[in-house]
């Protein structure tokens, strides 16, 4: 039974102003979408009652829409109220049947609508009390009005939220073996600098790309590990520091026009050879900004340095500083420094100085660590990476304290840094590189030199992640996912070239896709369990219109319907679509959750959620048989000619033949050592092709929108 809320009220330790939208936690204001606070208050007056998706659309959601959509406002609920789906404290998951809120509900008449424990999400202070009697709360609301509006007038506009009026773009500015960091764009986005590692182990050295021609200019080549290059803003110089060898030095190195290398000078000596490294330049080109310690055994502090006369000011004290000032970023002005104070290792403390007057004033705590801070050109807030749970870049505004997050990403993010003009974002993206590579199935064959076989990587591998290759039936296309761009994006490749696939409609996230039988389509399968349709011929992708949730779909050999698995008749089945008539099917009843279907259309071969093993299921007859044992639900496995290839065990890299005839398992191919791969044969069965996870690799990549 519902128990109805007023505006406001306390689940767990969070403030809630429903109108407001407005959660506050831990100091913090969260301002979330209204469709969040929707289902919060739902949920909160129904609380520890179990309600389901379709309950939860049917309340919310005026016209119909996925069981998707509720899982990612479910998924934004937690973030904004600090929940964990494993140690839930608020939003409980009951397995097949919804979701169920655990957390306190209170309610309370007496106490303020900012109530002090909690900031308020503006700067005014305001504060609006319930109290008894009409005529006070007239005189209260009539004097709210005034001050409300002598606010807007003489105080400043609030810091703006960054936002995106579509999906932001992406595009990778590097793309070489090897790792790259610390990327700065030059005034007018034609340089770039950063540093470059080709193989663990070896120094960092600098490099120079010029973007309109792509054109690389290596600045060092040494035995010196090189770190937080910066660019000057006159484009002539280049501040770093130098390390190894002993030694750990503030260096400048002059520019050519033409931006190769010219002199080195030598600026500064490092007082402790253990070192953060971080330098900017001054909006003049005047003064360097540093980090540095006179020992190892003192705090880091914050120093500049004046070019012209080579002397050297403290800008930040060491007292009371365990650990010390580091990780500073110098506003587009000039005024402001903003630096990172640990005076406990493991959580960054945010600090903000004005050099007109040297006062300083604490932002905010971050919590945890992070590294190299930027300013928006407004000078309103930071951008900063978090590595905590995959990889975010948050905001964190200078006069609220407020911290958003813009962009998430499952990659570590390092080093964000904005371009002068404010559209666009670079950073460092961290991922295991996963190539594709192909290999006849020899060990299956007569084993002779002649065929022999050396895997090979496709020559269109990037130094991103590739994986999930897919042959199309004709045997002449390779489909895959690759983020060589900057995002998991479909990519189709043939033996003329290379193209992908456009984005996928409101931020989707490939799942899982499949070839039609003339190979001029794909089925794809998102993350939130909806079917979309890629036509190769004309570049467009549409919706395909289910009621149920639909994840692994394929097409039916002779291309009039689609096999799938879902989860609406309470556990996971095989269903069919009819692409005519646009009617669904349930096929199984014992359970299907991925399903593969022979050439002659009259058997799947399926796996199952709740039970391990490999399926024959026979169409006709609606009967099954368990053909492979101890197989996850999650086994790779594809069928080709009258033979099952699939992945003996999870992370082992062996792929194992099963002749449906002979109902013999034999080895078909072996990884030199464990990953976790996704493969598919040729047609014709005679190759494999596969993505094989190799060494850490991290590669520039530009954010940008429009105004």
């Amino acid at each position: 039974m519902a128990h109805p809320l007023p505006d406001i009220f306390t689940v767990g330790t969070c403030r809630i102003i429903a109108s407001l939208n407005q959660i506050h936690r831990d100091k913090q204001c969260l301002v979330v979408e209204p469709k969040v606070m929707e289902v919060l208050v739902y949920l909160a007056s129904h609380q520890g009652e179990v309600c389901s998706k379709q309950q939860l659309m049917d309340a919310i959601w005026p016209a119909p829409v996925s069981d998707g959509a509720v899982s990612r406002v479910i998924a934004l609920l937690r973030k904004a109220l600090a929940d964990s789906i494993d140690s839930p404290l608020y939003i409980q998951t009951i397995a097949k049947k919804g979701y169920q809120f655990i957390a306190t509900v209170e309610v309370s008449t007496s106490e303020p609508m900012h109530s002090s424990k909690h900031e308020s999400c503006s700067s005014s202070g305001i504060r609006l009390y319930r109290t008894r009697g009409a005529p006070f709360v007239t005189f209260a609301l009539l004097i709210l009005l005034v001050l409300v509006t002598y606010h807007l007038i003489t105080s400043p506009p609030a810091a703006e939220t960054i936002t995106f009026t579509k999906p932001p773009s992406f595009q990778k500015l590097t793309s070489e073996s090897g790792r790259e960091y610390d990327a700065q764009l030059s005034a007018e986005a034609s340089w770039l600098i950063y540093r470059h590692q080709n193989n663990q182990g070896q120094p960092y050295q600098l490099y120079l790309k010029q973007l309109q021609t792509n054109r690389i200019i290596q600045l060092t080549n040494n035995e010196f590990d090189h770190r937080s290059p910066a660019l000057s803003h006159d484009q002539r110089s280049i501040a770093y520091f130098q390390k190894g060898q002993n030694q750990c030095a503030l260096q400048r190195l002059t520019l050519l026009p033409n931006g190769e290398p010219n002199s080195v000078q030598t600026l500064h000596l490092c007082g402790a050879l253990e070192h953060y490294s971080n330098v900017v330049w001054s909006p003049d080109d005047k003064w360097l900004y540093f980090t540095d310690r006179a020992n190892s055994t003192v705090p880091y502090q914050i120093y500049r340095l004046e070019l012209a006369s080579n002397r050297m000011e403290t800008v930040t004290s060491r007292e009371n500083n365990f650990y010390g000032d580091n990780e500073l970023a110098l506003s587009p002005s000039g005024r402001f420094l903003l630096f990172f104070r640990n005076k406990y290792w493991g959580n960054n403390q945010v600090y903000v100085m004005d050099l007109t007057t040297n006062t300083l004033k604490k932002i905010g705590e971050l919590g945890f660590l992070s590294w190299k801070p930027s300013w928006t050109p407004d000078e309103k807030s930071i951008v900063f990476s978090d590595n905590r749970n995959g990889g975010k870049l948050n905001r964190l505004g200078i006069s609220t304290g407020q911290i958003t997050t813009f962009y998430q990403s499952p990659k570590a993010i390092q080093y964000p840094m904005f371009s002068t003009d404010g559209k666009r974002v670079v950073f460092s993206e961290e991922t295991m590189v996963a190539d594709l590579w192909e290999t006849k199935l020899a060990s299956l064959q007569a084993s002779t030199d002649d065929n022999a076989d050396t895997p090979k990587k496709l020559a269109f591998s990037s130094s991103g992640v590739e994986r999930q290759p897919a042959y199309s039936p004709d045997g002449r296309k390779l489909a895959f996912l690759s983020d060589r761009n900057g995002e998991m994006q479909l990519w189709i490749a043939d033996d003329e070239q290379l193209i992908a696939a456009p984005m996928l409609p409101n931020g989707a996230i490939i799942d899982s896709f499949s070839w039609s039988p003339d190979s001029q389509q794909l089925v794809i399968a998102t993350k939130d369990k909806a079917l979309l349709r890629y036509q190769l011929t004309t570049q467009t992708i549409d919706e395909l219109r289910l009621e149920q949730s639909a994840a692994f779909p394929i097409y039916a050999h002779d291309g009039s319907s689609l096999y799938f698995s879902s989860d609406s008749s309470g556990q996971w089945e095989i269903w069919s679509f009819n692409l005519q008539s646009g009617e669904t099917q349930q096929v199984t009843t014992a359970g299907g959750y991925q399903v593969k279907q022979t050439a002659d259309n009259q058997t799947l071969y399926i796996t199952k959620y709740t039970q391990t093993g490999i399926w024959r299921f026979d169409l006709k007859a609606n009967s099954e048989q368990k053909i492979l044992a101890d197989l996850a639900r999650t086994t790779q496995y594809t069928l080709c000619d009258n033979a099952l290839y699939y992945e003996k065990h999870l992370m082992s890299g062996d792929v194992w033949q099963y002749s449906l005839d002979g109902k013999l398992a034999q080895p078909a191919f072996s990884l030199p050592n464990k990953a976790q791969i996704s493969f598919d044969v040729t047609p014709n069965c005679q190759r494999l092709v596969y993505a094989y996870q190799e060494d850490l690799q991290a590669d520039i990549v530009e954010l940008s929108w429009d105004e």
